[in-house]
């Protein structure tokens, strides 16, 4: 679902509605670290639940005050 490869953090599951609690939960607990990147190269499904999973992940980052990039 989620892999981390030092700063980046590789989504490669499909980001749909039926799984957007788990990659939503996921991904928080992953943001504690030093995530800087969030890598969407391998997503081979989204749908619109995707922006909600990537707009709460930047909202934890921005009130961490950590930058976080989405590629």
């Amino acid at each position: 679902m989620l892999e981390r490869s030092g700063p980046t953090l590789k989504v490669t599951a499909p980001m749909l509605y039926g799984n957007a609690p788990a990659l939503l939960a996921a991904g928080r607990a992953a943001l504690a670290g030093d995530v800087a990147e969030i890598d969407l190269s391998a997503v081979p499904d989204a749908d619109s639940s995707a922006l909600a999973v990537l707009f709460a992940w930047l909202r934890d980052a921005r009130a961490r005050n950590r930058p976080l990039r989405i590629s």
